[in-house]
């Protein structure tokens, strides 16, 4: 009998060893087939994205005005029309123009270093890259139409779909596993939630008050550096003095030193009081992370995953630090 289970178990082992071989070789092409399989499925995943952005909104809607869901839903999407719509019309002919003149200058001028048209040029490089990424990930129309049928479905249909995936997970993981995989996933959406809106909330005050500043000061392109001192703002730590150094180096070359170092100054003071004043109003301290922790999620996110990888690397180191901690609490206890 000990005989049989023994062969039973160099058996399974070998079938694994077996298994475990055959992944790694083919390990190229699952790979290729799960990134063909995600492309197809975009649609459905950015909508689900977009419902979930959009749920906090819908449900505040819903619970100040005291009205049925579907209107909540139904607001929300046509405010978010409109400001498509507003911004498409008044903004961005202003945002191209500005892009226009930009490179017409870098392009046009002799004297401007090869070091930091190299560099400027990467930068480019990359922010297209990173467009033809987001481009390839929607493309189309058609789809972009699709993700936002989605992303009402899952708006209209949240708690049918909540009450069907608890049905599904509740026998899958067992009575003692499913409440603290619910208990993490609340605590990871608020985790979440928190860093997201609060960073938008304050790229989007940033990128209005520099563009201001800009704009007294003289600076050319003020409504392109306003932009992108706003949304790298959204990168812990690094985005802001990236979008700085950028804004000031080609200010310098377009009307001069003097105005350049204005620039560098008032961007700072901006900056100080975004670090001291205004964040810590917005978000508190929303994630509890050290800044070395931080610089670490940013270099990580940033390696795999680009842009994207720099902005989420942040909430999703502060996800597991939660997971260690409580990990590390429980063994105590025992």
């Amino acid at each position: 009998m000990r005989e049989k289970s023994l062969f039973q178990l160099v058996g399974i082992i070998a079938f694994e060893l077996v298994l475990l071989y055959l992944i790694l070789i083919h390990l190229e092409k699952i790979f290729g087939g799960l990134g063909n399989l995600l492309t197809a499925i975009s649609p459905v995943i950015i909508g689900i994205a977009i419902a979930y952005l959009l749920n906090r909104p819908v449900e505040k809607i819903q619970k100040v005005l005291k009205i049925k869901k579907i209107v909540a839903i139904i607001l929300v999407f046509s405010t978010l029309f409109m400001v498509v719509v507003i911004s498409g019309n008044f903004l961005l002919p202003l945002v191209v123009k500005n892009f226009q003149d930009l490179f017409d200058f870098l392009s046009s001028s002799v004297s401007f270093d090869l070091v930091i048209f190299e560099m400027v040029n990467r930068f480019g490089s990359g922010l297209a890259v990173f467009a033809s990424y987001i481009f390839s990930f929607t493309s189309g129309v058609l789809n972009v139409v699709f993700s936002l049928v989605v992303a009402f479905y899952f708006l209209l249909r949240k708690d049918y779909l909540l009450l069907l995936l608890n049905r599904l997970l509740r026998p899958l993981l067992g009575e003692k596993i499913y409440p603290l995989v619910t208990n993490y996933a609340i605590k990871s959406d608020r985790i979440f939630y928190r860093f997201v809106g609060a960073q938008l909330l304050d790229a989007a005050i940033l990128g209005t008050l520099a563009t201001v500043i800009l704009l007294i000061i003289g600076v050319p392109y003020a409504l392109i550096f306003g932009l992108l001192l706003g949304i790298f703002n959204m990168i812990p730590i690094f985005g802001s003095i990236i979008a700085t150094l950028i804004t000031v180096l080609v200010t310098f070359f377009t009307t001069g030193l003097p105005v350049a170092i204005i620039t560098l100054i008032a961007l700072l003071i901006l900056q100080q009081i975004d670090a001291n004043i205004i964040g810590p109003k917005i978000t508190g301290d929303a994630l509890g992370l050290k800044p070395l922790l931080i610089i670490f999620a940013i270099f990580v996110g940033s390696h795999y995953f680009g842009i994207i990888g720099m902005f989420f690397g942040v909430p999703v180191a502060a996800i597991l630090k939660m997971l260690i901690e409580d990990v590390l609490l429980s063994l105590e206890k025992k």
